[in-house]
């Protein structure tokens, strides 16, 4: 019984504090209830653990009286054991449900306007963006601000250049509770593919877009592409 006693000790100690390491681990330290649930739980660890090794080393105990002991402490170990699982289980489930900031789809009218856009600009009609895109919205190009009408005229450019212009797309958005403020964001991932009308080369460049939508209007664009193929083209028709 005695070896009993020590080896389930043993395990039941390094059980526990392997984890509170574990479960908790890092990205629980930024939970309100990670203090306090991993105290209460090495609290009830140390007592039970002194409490075992003092009957383990115990000689004053009748045998009687020490397999009494030992059972209430077994039994009010299982306790604790299922105290800390419901513990764990219910601060776990907190933590990741204030890490869920809100739903994406991709049926929605947003990314379907944002389709919308797209397929004009293949074929240089910009009805739909001008629909969309908000007049003094915050619009940017790898970085650097550009007003509604820059944005229009510069996309619309590439037709000058390019032809027979296909962006194969994957877009979707993002509807963020309130923790974000029930931000509505749209981001689209695409392949630029077109031909050089100087030279008949086929080209393609990645590009990646941000939309932030307000009240139906994009008042936010990021774009992130590769200019280098247009600065060529352009480059190449003013020599």
């Amino acid at each position: 019984m005695s070896n009993e006693l020590t080896s389930s000790s043993i395990r039941f100690c390094n059980l526990s504090l392997t984890s509170a390491v574990i479960l908790f681990g890092v990205p629980f330290v930024l939970s309100p209830y990670f203090i306090p649930v991993v105290f209460a739980i090495l609290f009830y660890t140390v007592i039970v653990c002194y409490i075992k090794y003092l009957l383990f080393f115990s000689s004053s105990l009748s045998s009687v009286t020490n397999l009494y002991i030992w059972s209430i402490i077994n039994h009010k170990l299982f306790e604790m054991k299922k105290i800390s699982f419901f513990l764990i289980l219910f601060t776990t489930y907190h933590l990741f449900a204030q890490e869920t900031t809100g739903k994406v789809r991709t049926q929605d009218k947003y990314s379907k306007a944002i389709l919308e856009i797209n397929e004009g600009y293949l074929i240089n009609d910009f009805t739909a963006f001008d629909k969309y895109f908000a007049e003094n919205g915050d619009y940017n190009v790898n970085g650097k601000k550009f007003t509604k009408n820059e944005i229009r005229d510069g996309f619309s450019s590439d037709h000058i250049y390019f032809k027979n212009i296909k962006m194969p797309s994957f877009v979707e958005t993002t509807f963020y509770d309130e923790n974000f403020n029930n931000q509505v964001w749209s981001h689209h991932w695409g392949m630029v593919e077109s031909t050089s009308k100087r030279t008949n080369i086929k080209e393609s460049a990645p590009v990646n877009v941000s939309f932030k939508w307000v009240d139906g209007k994009i008042v936010s664009a990021s774009w992130v592409f590769d200019p280098s193929i247009k600065i060529k083209e352009i480059m190449a028709s003013q020599k």
